[in-house]
């Protein structure tokens, strides 16, 4: 996640004014990383209860994919894979506690 975080700075630092819009995606792809690595860190630190969590991180994950497919860049989106992929597996098996 952290490795995602750095990679969009480095793009925003690149970003040109005639690129606006552009610049702004990346923004919002960077506080949407920084939510979710704490919602992340904090399911971490709880344990409990952590079902409700782990769907709304779920979906601001697909939130981000989306915002990346109009950036284009590969490695954070081949990184948000991986991870969606991870918050679906534990999403599983806290629902197997549950029963």
């Amino acid at each position: 996640m952290s490795a995602a975080i750095a990679r969009i700075r480095r793009l925003e630092r690149k970003c040109r004014p005639t690129e606006a819009r552009g610049c702004e995606d990346l923004r919002r792809i960077e506080l949407a990383l920084e939510r979710i690595k704490l919602r992340l860190e904090t399911i971490a630190i709880i344990g409990l209860n952590v079902h409700p969590l782990l769907t709304e991180t779920k979906s601001m994950l697909l939130e981000v994919r989306k915002l990346i497919g109009e950036v284009g860049d590969p490695y954070i989106a081949a990184l948000l894979a991986e991870l969606g992929n991870e918050v679906e597996k534990l999403l599983v098996e806290t629902k197997m506690w549950e029963v």
